[in-house]
């Protein structure tokens, strides 16, 4: 994210100081959920039909071939807008959400606990009176860093994934589903009865304490890989800072 050089045709240096703003990182992760979501669109509308229709002797994948064949493979895009809603803005926050407490977040709180922090270059002698920030500052910024990022991906995901479950509840087959407008009048009222009960968020708390754990975990582990193979010098969030050596309280 640092460094786009693809992109921008622009041979730009390894260490980005500061790190890129909440807008960048927001756009780049909306751009990546709303690109899976023309592949899993398809996927997850086909295997939903399925288990709503009447076609439990065939396999899922003989049932699939043949509605497409029929109908299709436009067809399977009739989510396609809720999708597009749904992953992109998620995802968006949820790298969004990583990236600043990782790195805005870190560097707040230098300032904030040690009065300052400076950017030097990789591999210099560290100035007179500084020294570098506490080692164990930056993976706890990583795991609070994926557990943010974690629920705030839950506050856009969660109730939008309800809303899809209520329309993938109607009892009808998939052709008839396609072929029968009236089909989208019982999709309002079943949504609409969510709204009113205050159920789009209800299990929340549970499903988001699920999450963290296995998000923070994936986000630490791909950190600690990226830093290895990162080139020499890189620093904790893409540059290397120092901070006064007398300010603040080695832990």
């Amino acid at each position: 994210m640092a460094s786009l050089p693809v992109c921008t045709g622009i041979k730009e240096p390894d260490n980005v100081y500061p790190p890129p703003p909440f807008r960048g990182v927001f756009a780049a992760g909306a751009i990546a959920g709303a690109a899976q979501t023309l592949v899993s669109t398809p996927l997850m509308t086909l295997e939903a039909h399925f288990k709503s229709s009447s076609s439990a002797a065939q396999s899922l994948w003989t049932w699939t071939y043949s509605t497409i064949r029929q109908l299709g493979l436009r067809s399977t895009y009739t989510t396609l807008r809720l999708n597009l809603l749904k992953e992109s803005v998620s995802y968006g926050l949820f790298f969004g959400v990583f990236e600043y407490v990782k790195q805005q977040g870190y560097y707040h709180f230098l300032d904030f606990y040690y009065g300052s922090h400076t950017p030097i270059q990789p591999g210099v002698i560290l100035p007179p009176n500084s020294k570098k920030p506490h080692w164990a500052l930056s993976p706890l910024f990583v795991l609070l860093a994926g557990s943010s990022a974690s629920i705030a991906h839950s506050l856009v995901s969660y109730p939008l994934t309800k809303i899809q479950r209520a329309k993938f509840k109607i009892r009808t087959s998939y052709r008839a589903f396609l072929a029968s407008p009236s089909y989208s009048g019982s999709y309002v009222p079943t949504t609409w009865q969510v709204l009113k009960r205050g159920g789009l968020y209800k299990g929340f708390g549970m499903n988001a304490l699920r999450m963290i754990p296995g998000s923070s975990v994936a986000l630490i582990i791909f950190e600690g890989v990226r830093r290895r193979f990162a080139p020499e010098g890189e620093g904790v969030w893409g540059g290397d800072v120092v901070v006064p050596s007398h300010k603040g309280i080695d832990i």
